[in-house]
């Protein structure tokens, strides 16, 4: 089943015109310059549409701008170009919208068949079918491609609260271990932001995507009063916020340095970090 109707074939340059682009893999790097070489900025997760600003190489680049004002370069095979209306269908259709770490979608319906793609935590696909018992979705990429996905990932990969907070602590904590990746959101690779990104979006209130950004929106909570799933900004003081992390309990966080970990403010604690110590500049709250 083909949700789009009129979009560009991912493995061909984009061509001029089309004023939209969705994102057809699991994580499309997002870059400063329309080079390889050229510095991860973030990543832009299956199914997100973007907006398309500007094209380079002959189409073969792509400059995407997020819903947050957020810029970058693409390599047009990891897109699909769509129309304004192919883009609201898109948006406007049956969502599977991936709660696991990640999930294998497959040419078949049953364990053993041949792999059609992965996704990841937060990838986003069109649902267009069940089995009977159902166990599987069937469920559509922007290009056209069709699979099957085991139901069971779309459940978050960790067990919902019911209070936001508490549920982006829970989302951060299932990604303990995950390693640091420049630019990075999702469980193979993140940075400090991408895993505040990521925690705060499971648990419904989404943020911008750089820790300079989250710092500026957040709403300042005084340090005596930082409660569980507060941010605690770090940066150097002649400088702008260059680093975030999810407050827990007493003077202890999570956050993404060399990989997801915890660590503690608190100077008594086996897990005291002096440097960030040094570094705080500030607490907020995501305004829920």
């Amino acid at each position: 089943m083909r949700i789009l109707k009129d979009h560009a074939a991912p493995w061909l340059p984009m061509p001029a015109g089309l004023p939209r682009a969705i994102v057809n893999v699991s994580a499309a790097d997002v870059r400063r310059e329309p080079a390889h070489e050229s510095e991860m900025l973030t990543q832009a997760l299956l199914g997100a549409v973007l907006d398309v600003e500007d094209l380079s190489d002959e189409g073969r680049w792509v400059r995407v701008r997020f819903d947050d004002g957020y810029r970058g370069w693409v390599r047009s095979w990891l897109l699909t170009g769509a129309s304004d209306e192919d883009a609201a269908r898109w948006n406007a259709g049956p969502a599977f919208v991936v709660g696991a770490l990640r999930a294998e979608v497959l040419c078949e319906p049953h364990r053993g068949a041949e792999a059609l793609a992965p996704v990841v935590l937060l990838g986003r696909l069109q649902e267009i079918g069940r089995t009977a018992d159902a166990a599987w979705s069937e469920v559509s990429f922007p290009d056209g491609r069709s699979g099957w996905v085991f139901s069971e990932a779309r459940r978050a990969h960790f067990e919902p609260s019911g209070d936001p907070r508490e549920d982006a602590l829970r989302a951060a904590r299932g990604l303990l271990g995950a390693p640091y990746l420049w630019g990075g959101t999702t469980p193979a690779g993140l940075d400090c932001s991408g895993l505040t990104w990521i925690a705060w979006r499971l648990a419904g209130a989404p943020l911008r995507r750089d820790a300079w950004m989250q710092a500026e929106d957040a709403r300042p909570v005084d340090g005596t009063r930082v409660r569980p799933g507060d941010l605690l900004f770090f940066g150097e003081p002649e400088g702008r916020v260059s680093h975030v992390a999810l407050a827990e309990s007493g003077r202890r966080f999570l956050h993404a340095q060399g990989f997801v970990r915890r660590h503690s403010l608190e100077p008594a604690d086996p897990d005291f970090h002096p440097r960030l110590a040094t570094l705080l500049r500030g607490a907020g709250s995501p305004g829920i």
